[in-house]
C-alpha cells in the first residue's frame, strides 16, 4: 500500500506543476497593477507556481522583483542581496533553471543606462550581468511581503568593449542558456548575443559569443515557451514567435521567419512573458497604471510548432513527462489508490 500511494502523490505532484493562470480575451486586462510604486515596469515573466507575474522596474527605480497577484497588488517584493551587487538597468526577466536544476529567476542587467549615466556625468557601460536568484517557493510567496534573496551574479562584456543597450533576454528552460538581443533605434536589425549559464559568482566578466541578428529595429523584450517549443521578442507594435526545434539553439531558432501578429495599443509596450499553458502571450508597458494585457498565439502558429520536448520550470524537478502522459498517468495513480485502499478494507473485514 505505502508503494501506490508514493506513485499517486509524485503523480500527482506533476499535474499540479501544470495548474496555470487563465487567460484573458484578446487585448483586455488580465491583471490591474496596483502598486503606486510600480511607476515604470519593464520586464515580466509568468509565475509558474500561481495566477501571478513577477516584474521589475527600468533604471533608476529600486532593483527590486516583484510579485503581482491577480488582484493586482504587490504579493512578494524581493531584494536581490550579494557582495557589492549594483543593478544599474534591468529590462527584462525570465525564469529558468539554476543550480542543481531549481526553478530561478534571471534579472537582465544589461540596458545601458543612458539617461541616468547621461545625469550623473558618468562614462557608458562596457560590464553588464544576469542576476540570478532562486525562485522563492510556494510557501514564501503565499506568506507575502518583503524578503532579501542571495543572489548569484554572472558579470558579462561584449567582444569589442563597446556599450550596448540590450532590452530583451531568452533563457532556455531546458539548460538556462541565455540569449542578449540589443536594442538598435537606427539600424534596421538587432544583434543576439549567447551567454552560457555558468561563471555565476566569478569576478571576470563572461564574454558574450555574437550569434546573428534578427531583421527588428526595435526589441523591447523576449520571452521563451515554458515548454520550449518556440520564442518570442518583441517592439512597440508586433510581437515575433520563432519555432523551436527539439535540441535547437535559441540563436538558430532566431534565424528563422517569425509569424508576426499585431499587439494590442498600449503607451509604451515594454515587457512580454508566455503563458504557463503555453497558449497565449502576456505584454505589460512602462507607463504607470497600465493593465497587463492577453494575447492569444494564432491557431495556425500552434499547429506548426513542435511537441513539447521539456515539462515547464517548477519546485519539483523537471520531468520530460508530456502533460497529458502526466494527467493520466496521475489519474491511473489515484485509481490504484482508491482500489489497493478497497482491498485493504476487504482484507480486514476477513
Amino acid at each position: 500500500m505505502r508503494t501506490v500511494f508514493v506513485g499517486a502523490t509524485v503523480t500527482l505532484l506533476a499535474v499540479t506543476c501544470v495548474a496555470l493562470p487563465a487567460q484573458g480575451e484578446d487585448g483586455q486586462p488580465l491583471v490591474n497593477p496596483t502598486d503606486p510604486q510600480l511607476s515604470e515596469m519593464s520586464g515580466i515573466a509568468a509565475n509558474p507556481q500561481s495566477n501571478s507575474f513577477w516584474v521589475h522596474q527600468d533604471a533608476g527605480r529600486e532593483p527590486y522583483i516583484y510579485l503581482i497577484n491577480d488582484s493586482g497588488g504587490t504579493q512578494v517584493t524581493v531584494r536581490p542581496t550579494a557582495t557589492g551587487l549594483k543593478i544599474e538597468d534591468a529590462e527584462d526577466i525570465a525564469i529558468g533553471p539554476g543550480d542543481d536544476s531549481r526553478p530561478s529567476l534571471y534579472l537582465s542587467d544589461g540596458g545601458d543606462a543612458f539617461a541616468v549615466r547621461k545625469a550623473s556625468g558618468q562614462s557608458f557601460r562596457t560590464e553588464f550581468q544576469v542576476i540570478r536568484i532562486v525562485l522563492p517557493t510556494k510557501e514564501v510567496q503565499a506568506a507575502g511581503g518583503t524578503i532579501d534573496a542571495s543572489a548569484q551574479v554572472l558579470p558579462f562584456e561584449y567582444p569589442d568593449g563597446a556599450n550596448r543597450n540590450s532590452e530583451a533576454m531568452l533563457v532556455d528552460p531546458a539548460d538556462g542558456a541565455m540569449w542578449m538581443i540589443n536594442k538598435s533605434p537606427t539600424a534596421s536589425e538587432s544583434d543576439i548575443w549567447q551567454l552560457p549559464n555558468q561563471g555565476f559568482g566569478e569576478t571576470e566578466p563572461v564574454v558574450a559569443t555574437g550569434v546573428g541578428a534578427v531583421g527588428i529595429r526595435e526589441v523591447s523584450g523576449g520571452a521563451a515557451d515554458p515548454f520550449r517549443r518556440f520564442v518570442v521578442l518583441r517592439d512597440a507594435t508586433k510581437a515575433y514567435l520563432y519555432p523551436v526545434a527539439e535540441g535547437q539553439q535559441f540563436g538558430d531558432a532566431l534565424a528563422g521567419s517569425p509569424t508576426t501578429i499585431e499587439l494590442p495599443p498600449q503607451p509604451q509596450g515594454e515587457g512580454v512573458t508566455v503563458t504557463n499553458q503555453g497558449d497565449a502571450l502576456v505584454i505589460n508597458s512602462e507607463k504607470a497604471g497600465q493593465p497587463f494585457l492577453s494575447v492569444s498565439l494564432p491557431t495556425a502558429f500552434i499547429a506548426q510548432i513542435p511537441a513539447a520536448p521539456v515539462a515547464p520550470v517548477a519546485e519539483a524537478p523537471r520531468s520530460k513527462v508530456p502533460l497529458l502522459l502526466a494527467a493520466v498517468t496521475g489519474a491511473a495513480g489515484i485509481t490504484v489508490l482508491i482500489v489497493g485502499a478497497r482491498q485493504g478494507r476487504r482484507r480486514r473485514r476477513v
